[in-house]
């Protein structure tokens, strides 16, 4: 979600791990990267294109093993989300959402990631922490009832995939500061480590 405390959480654990002797490559978040494609546009290429942007570092990294960690802002399982957020208005066929997602939860795809946070903040909190950070009162996107649907969103995929990709974790920032959230997110992460690293 947005303002829920992603780019807050990739920070801190960015610094811990380099500070730890680890060799971690933030990217660019994927939303940032492509600009150069509009958000409306016929079967959301937008989406589809920041979707393969996070398919190509995953896939590039795991076998070039230049880093040993990679975090990305958004990942397969967030474009996942947003594949059922536009097919719930209409925007994507049911064949098409299917095809999408089939793709982007392949097992080549996800059986490389170790941890994925799906980060959710209550809308209002959400809301607010956007229109704090605004220059102009231009919201574009973002609004209490874009929000509200990206939060189910949210929730639904957790509760419709965690069984089968254990590696999914939720972490509701609502009511924590931010020390209290970045400790949260790497306590998460820091515990999947030690079964990865033995193997």
């Amino acid at each position: 979600m947005p303002s829920s405390g992603k780019t807050t959480i990739i920070r801190a654990l960015d610094k811990y791990f380099r500070h730890n002797g680890w060799c971690v490559l933030p990217p660019q978040e994927g939303a940032q990267a492509i600009r150069h494609i509009p958000h409306h546009t016929a079967l959301d290429q937008y989406n589809i294109r920041t979707a393969l942007y996070s398919i190509q570092k995953i896939m590039d990294e795991s076998h070039t093993h230049t880093h040993d960690i990679l975090l990305l802002d958004r990942g397969i399982f967030d474009a996942s989300c947003w594949v059922e957020y536009l097919h719930q208005h209409n925007l994507l066929t049911d064949s098409e959402k299917n095809v999408l997602n089939l793709f982007y939860l392949l097992p080549c795809f996800t059986q490389k990631i170790d941890c994925a946070l799906i980060v959710i903040c209550d809308p209002d909190v959400a809301f607010e922490r956007v229109k704090a950070m605004q220059v102009s009162n231009d919201m574009g996107f973002t609004n209490p009832r874009s929000l509200q649907s990206l939060y189910e969103q949210s929730c639904e995929l957790y509760e419709r995939y965690h069984h089968a990709y254990p590696q999914l974790q939720l972490l509701d920032t609502t009511s924590l500061k931010p020390r209290e959230m970045v400790q949260r997110a790497a306590d998460i992460v820091l515990s999947t480590l030690p079964r990865n690293i033995k193997k």
